[in-house]
Order: structure tokens, then sequence, then C-alpha cells
């Protein structure tokens, strides 16, 4: 009976042991992350592993938050992680390089990179290496489709792409100043909200109507002579966004 027991006891520590190694050899993972108004990209793939250590970016509009966690009893005397941040409507990526050094035994630490969001989908490429071990991977963010529904999609393909080129030209403007693309959305929405209610200039705002001709359509444009924003608007009643900016 006692031989059973110790047989028992035996097999239930190396089952934990199993399941402990299968869990260490676990390698770059996502965080799930929320954010109002958008939606992160939670679908991972990997190769490669980092016996021991996990690597868990988090992502957000204004970079990537690095989890090390060191599972073993070792201290890890360094790890690079290499991000490229790439958009769906150009080719060229934004490099990043993070080093993390003497990551302790059984500790947690978290680093950021600042890569602020340049488009409403990006795709994160990460790679891990240590002396003896690398890992790649992926994860991504994506401003939700229901926080950009009041764009038009004007003479692009989609609501993403004129939303996506138009914070390139006018995200920077000297009265618009957004720091990325999703503080950009957040004020042309704000700005929005006023400018659809206007139909003629008053002492505060000037309007310009443009009536439709061909393919193009009815439009109207609204500045505010105290902030200095425009806004484009479609004239009609959805009053859909065609432009947004503040030059002066």
């Amino acid at each position: 009976m006692v031989l059973k027991q110790k047989n028992i006891k035996f097999f239930t520590q190396l089952s934990i042991i199993i399941l402990l190694i299968s869990m260490f050899s676990i390698n770059i993972n996502p965080a799930k992350a929320k954010s109002v108004g958008t939606k992160v990209l939670t679908e991972t793939q990997s190769k490669g592993s980092l016996p021991g250590l996990l690597v868990i970016p988090k992502v957000s509009p204004t970079g990537v938050t690095i989890t090390f966690r060191n599972l073993t009893s070792k201290p890890v005397s360094r790890c690079t992680v290499e991000i490229l941040a790439n958009s769906y409507i150009e080719s060229k990526k934004t490099k990043k390089i993070l080093v993390k050094r003497n990551i302790l035994p059984l500790s947690s630490s978290k680093s950021t990179v600042s890569i602020p969001l340049k488009r409403t989908k990006v795709k994160y490429y990460i790679t891990a290496t240590t002396k003896t071990s690398k890992s790649t991977g992926y994860s991504g963010y994506t401003i939700s489709s229901k926080k950009i529904s009041n764009w038009d999609k004007g003479t692009f393909d989609s609501i993403r792409e004129t939303v996506d080129r138009h914070y390139k030209k006018h995200g920077k403007d000297k009265y618009i100043k957004a720091a990325n693309i999703d503080q950009y959305t957040r004020k042309a929405t704000s700005f929005w909200n006023k400018a659809k209610k206007i139909n003629k200039s008053t002492r505060r705002y000037s309007v310009i109507r443009t009536k439709a001709k061909g393919n193009k359509k009815a439009q109207i444009k609204v500045k505010d002579k105290v902030t200095k924003e425009y806004m484009l608007m479609h004239d009609g009643k959805d009053r859909k966004i065609f432009s947004y900016g503040g030059n002066g």
C-alpha cells in the first residue's frame, strides 16, 4: 500500500514536471489589450523557441510594450528584440531595436518601444534573440471600422486608405498635431460632431459649398475661424468626411 502511494506520488510529480517543461518552451505570445474604439489583432504565429523565457508584446497607438518573463532559476544575460511595423498600403517598415539585459531568475519586467501608429491597420513583426536561442512572431493593431465609419472613401479604394492618406497629409498640420492616427481620427470625429450641424457661415464658422459634378459628390467645407480646423464633407444627409486638417 505504501509502495502504491509512493508510485502515485512519483507519477504525479513527473506529470507536473512535464507540464512545466512544455510551458517553459513557449516563445512569443500575444497579450490581449483593450482600448475604446479599437480592436487588437490577437493572432500570432511563432517559430523557434526561447526555453524558459516568455517574450510577450502588447501593442497600442503609441508603441509596443514587451513583457519579459524568466521562468528559470538562471539569469538571462541579454535578449534583443527587433520590431518591424508595416502598414498595408506601403512597403516601408519602421524598425526598432530593444535590448534587455540581465533578466533575473523567476522575474517579470517590461520595456516600451515608442512606435506611433501611422495607419489604421498595422502588423508588427517581432524577433527575439538570446545568446543561444531565437524566436519570431507577429502581432497587430487595427482601428475598428466603426470608429472611422463617418468617413467617405472618396477617390480611394476603401475608407481605411482614405483615412491613412489624409493622416499622412494632415496629421501634422499646424493646428492638428496628432501624435498618431488614433488621435487624428478622434480629433476628426470631435470636430465632425459640430461641423455636420452647420449649414451656413456664422461669426465663428465659414461655409463653402461645391455642387456635384460628374462622379464628384456635392461637398461642403466648414472651417472654424478660432481653432483653424477645417472639414470637407459630403453635402448630403450623411455628411461623411472627405478630409480633415488645419494649417490656418
